[in-house]
């Protein structure tokens, strides 16, 4: 499989939140995702708040340690201890970690691979696989190995005590601090595994990306070859693996992650370099995108005449690096959407004429960016359709066309209309932010003629197009916030602490985040519960696909499930956007605290 050629050593950094408000997640939980020592959910959640037990602490040991590419290479082997069977899911690591001296067992025979694992037990493992044994310490356990660990670094950025059991978030910092370690030879123990350590920090970012499998270039109906428990999509997180033709994506199994690009560049060719037949870069209105991939290459070169002033889409991936050149016939297209961003580019010929570069969020899911001429004045949150065909791109602002009536359950009609079995919808805001929408996320739902800000039909009368006003609440993230002061609040987002800076007029509770903009959700007091929605002061409400919930006793909370809480033994509060539709007003958060 092809590898990718330009490796990003700061320009993107993974793990951030998707919004930009939020500080940069943990820099050890980004480590340690990075690398693989440890991994989300099914849903990408880190579940920093969950205790871990010895069988979890073993695969993060193994794969931390120099055997992490030895998991299952030799099929099934017999375990050990009596309470490990074979077909235990941890049975290769505790096998491994137990044969190397990492771990050991209990004197009757068990490994207790449920038990959960306290501060010294982990530290003495951790220090066994930097080849520290007895006799590298001073004084019995398991004081010895935990003044060890002190003075390595294993325990910088924490504060637990002997005794303590281990929360995931714990397992991050340790990892983490593992990696810039010296072991026992002297040795920074990230080098001896391979990876690249710069000013004191695992630069986890190549390690990511020097092991991802592409670029490649999506047809229709293609899917990532497994199910990622990491989604970028253009350098955000994403809960959406989801591939539209001629998106750019790469993945990597191992660490159970998927890169998408969406991105994509229209306009006329200005320049390639250093020539049509070998070319390195390309040039569209001055702005310069270099080639990253073979068949770039060959589209340009296999251009027949002067490549310069003839029109071109091209498909953008890590780095902005060129991945597919669309010409020809296979540019003709028309797009609707919203205009996210404005740019005026300096004229490649150094003349006094410039261009402006427009990035539009089309109903497809793409974003889009466009080179027009200076005359067209558009800004962010402007719905505008674009033409682009061999003449070049033209821009024209489109004005509202409402529509208001039911979704039917079923997602097939709407206002009288069918709906195209692929229709095409987004939802956006005034401010350009958007996000595509699946017709199920709106099949049952009444939409008001506000929520609706332009619709196209095709040739049989059906819904082509749909752009939807701030209708769904999928334009904001959400949050438990925890904490609120002066110059910034805390949250739970999904279970992992996040720090918003700023000055906000929002208290403890649920909040929407948007950009920089952070509100208050509204509470509601709630009375019934079920799987798909409660019931609060008599009014029904759905509860949300994606509904954090959690569990509040004294001053501590921790994400749990819904099926773990119920309005007998709880007094439950939910959360929604009072800022959306009609029709995204659903639970997103649910606080449960004991009676």
């Amino acid at each position: 499989m092809k590898k990718i050629a330009l490796i990003l050593c700061a320009a993107l950094v993974l793990g951030v939140c998707c919004i930009p408000a939020f500080a940069a997640e943990d820099r050890a939980v980004q480590t340690v995702r990075a690398l693989g020592i440890m991994v989300g959910d099914n849903h990408g959640n880190m579940n920093l708040e969950q205790k871990v037990t010895r069988a979890q602490f073993a695969k993060m040991l193994v794969a931390a340690s120099p055997l992490k590419d030895t998991v299952n290479k030799n099929g099934a082997a017999q375990s050990v201890f009596t309470d490990v069977r074979s077909t235990h899911w941890a049975s290769d690591y505790i096998r491994i970690a137990a044969s190397q001296g990492y771990f050991v067992g209990y004197t009757d025979g068990t490994f207790k691979p449920d038990k959960n694992i306290t501060l010294e037990e982990g530290c003495t493992a951790v220090l066994r696989v930097l080849g520290f044994d007895s006799s590298n310490l001073t004084g019995a356990f398991p004081t010895a190995q935990l003044n060890k660990a002190s003075s390595i670094g294993l325990r910088d950025g924490m504060t637990l005590s002997r005794g303590d059991v281990l929360l995931r978030s714990d397992c991050a910092q340790i990892f983490c601090n593992m990696m810039t370690a010296k072991n026992a030879q002297g040795k920074v123990h990230a080098t001896e595994l391979g990876y690249q350590v710069i000013n004191g920090e695992v630069n986890y970012t190549a390690a990511i990306y020097g092991n991802m499998n592409g670029p490649y270039i999506a047809k229709a109906g293609d899917k990532i070859p497994f199910t990622p428990s990491l989604i970028y999509r253009n350098g955000e997180e994403s809960k959406s693996a989801a591939l539209s033709e001629n998106d750019v994506y790469y993945y990597n199994s191992d660490i159970g992650t998927a890169l998408i690009y969406t991105e994509k560049v229209s306009g006329k060719i200005t320049a390639v370099s250093p020539n049509s037949k070998s070319p390195t870069s390309v040039t569209i209105a001055g702005k310069t995108y270099q080639i990253g991939s073979s068949d770039a290459t060959y589209a340009l070169s296999s251009l027949d005449g002067d490549i310069t002033g003839k029109t071109a889409t091209l498909l953008l991936g890590i780095d902005d690096a060129v991945v597919g050149v669309l010409t020809g016939s296979s540019v003709n297209s028309v797009y609707y959407g919203i205009v996210q961003s404005v740019k005026k580019e300096a004229s490649a010929d150094g003349s006094a004429e410039a261009q402006s570069t427009l990035t539009v969020f089309c109903t497809d899911g793409a974003a889009r960016t466009f080179s027009i001429p200076k005359t067209y004045e558009f800004t962010a949150g402007k719905l505008v359709s674009v033409s682009v065909n061999g003449s070049g791109v033209t821009v024209s602002a489109i004005a509202d066309k409402t529509l208001s009536g039911k979704v039917s359950g079923d997602g097939k009609t709407f206002a009288g209309y069918m709906l195209e079995e692929n229709a095409r919808i987004i939802d956006t805001a005034v401010d350009g932010a958007a996000a595509a929408v699946k017709v199920t996320d709106i099949a049952g739902k009444d939409i008001t003629a506000s929520s609706v800000r332009f619709y196209t039909l095709s040739d049989q009368g059906r819904i082509k197009d749909l752009i939807l006003n701030d209708t769904t609440g999928e334009l904001w993230t959400y949050g438990y916030c925890t904490s609120a002061a002066q110059n910034g609040i805390t949250l739970l987002v999904n279970g992992e602490r996040k720090t918003v800076q700023g000055s906000f007029t929002v208290g403890v509770g649920g909040v929407a985040v948007r950009g920089t903009e952070v509100r208050q959700m509204t509470g509601v007091t709630v009375t019934s519960l079920s799987a798909s929605s409660l019931v609060a002061e008599n009014v029904e409400y759905a509860i949300a696909d994606t509904v954090q919930v959690y569990l509040k006793q004294g001053n501590d909370i921790m994400k749990t499930t819904l099926s773990q809480i119920n309005t007998s033994e709880y007094a439950v509060t939910g959360y929604y956007n009072p800022f959306t539709g009609a029709s995204g007003r659903q639970i997103r958060i649910i606080v449960a605290s004991k009676y």
